[in-house]
This record gives structure tokens, C-alpha cells and sequence, in this order.
């Protein structure tokens, strides 16, 4: 016990930092509960709450299923063609005709590129090109058959063949 005297100004100045303390640790336990509900907000991402993919790349933000384990220690593959499985895209062939294209029209000194110096080929390009199927006229004979007992009878005319002899624009002759 100290020996202060009643109405001792020191009195006043221990109150006073019992208070400050008093304050200071309602802050510090506010601040707790704020670092603790960042570090749950920051810690969320596509794997494990509802959160869109797009938003894992958001600084703050957490991987999923990070955790300092790489991932072909967790087993799981990435999105896309995996490494070393064979590519599906068209393979550069030896092609069956070569076209060769020029610049065209006129140089920004106003001479025409006709003139120029062919300096090689710059980029090259291969496309598959699927040739359209000719047309094909088909001509459809029924035949008629006649039956023992007299009848005749002519063939069905297919589905799909329209019901006039000629079925093209022109003229339907030899």
C-alpha cells in the first residue's frame, strides 16, 4: 500500500490510465476480431464457398487447394490438354498446290508494288479445303409390269422425286 494522502493528485492520474487500459484492450480485442474475419474472407476462393473462379486471381485472395502442397503431390490435373498427350490440331504436311500472293496496290512513296523486289516468302499458311460435291442428275424409270391375269402395274415413284418429268428449270429434253 502506498502511503498517499486523500486527495492525492495521483490518484487522479491512476484512474485516468486505468481507463486508457481499459480502452486500449476493447480496441485490441476489436482488432482481433477484424484481423480473424479478413483472414476468413481472404482464406475463401472457388474450392470451397460459392465464389466464382474468376475471382480467385483478386489480391487477397486465396488458390484453391493451395495450402503449400504442389499439385502433383495432391493428385489433381490441370484444365487442358494435359503434357504429353497427343495435340489435335492439323499437322504442317506437304501440300497438294502452292499459292503464291503478293502485296498489292501502291507503296506509301506512290510506286506500285507490281515492281517490287520479291524478297521470298515472309509467313506461310496451310488450310484444309474440302472440294463441294459435284451435282449429280438421277434419273428415275418406273416401270410398268403386267400380270398374268391382264393387269398392269407401274412402279411407286420414290419418296422425295417430285411428281413432274422434268424437274429443272430448263428445258427437260436430250
Amino acid at each position: 500500500m502506498t502511503n498517499a494522502l486523500p486527495g492525492d493528485p495521483r490518484d487522479a492520474l491512476i484512474a485516468a490510465q486505468a481507463e486508457r487500459i481499459e480502452a486500449l484492450e476493447a480496441l485490441v480485442a476489436d482488432l482481433r476480431e477484424q484481423l480473424a474475419a479478413a483472414l476468413r474472407a481472404g482464406s475463401r476462393n472457388s474450392g470451397n464457398s460459392s465464389m466464382p473462379p474468376s475471382s480467385d486471381d483478386l489480391p487477397g485472395g486465396s488458390r484453391p487447394g493451395g495450402n503449400g502442397v504442389p499439385r502433383s503431390a495432391r493428385g489433381k490435373k490441370r484444365r487442358g490438354k494435359q503434357p504429353g498427350s497427343p495435340g489435335a490440331s492439323m499437322t504442317w504436311e506437304v501440300p497438294d498446290r502452292t499459292e503464291d500472293h503478293f502485296p498489292e496496290g501502291s507503296c506509301s512513296c506512290g510506286r506500285d508494288l507490281a515492281d517490287a523486289a520479291d524478297l521470298g516468302v515472309a509467313r506461310s499458311f496451310q488450310q484444309e479445303e474440302i472440294p463441294a460435291a459435284p451435282a449429280e442428275r438421277v434419273q428415275h424409270d418406273l416401270h410398268e409390269a403386267r400380270c398374268a391375269c391382264g393387269r398392269a402395274h407401274l412402279a411407286a415413284r420414290p419418296a422425295g422425286v417430285p411428281d413432274s418429268a422434268c424437274r429443272s428449270g430448263r428445258g427437260c429434253g436430250p
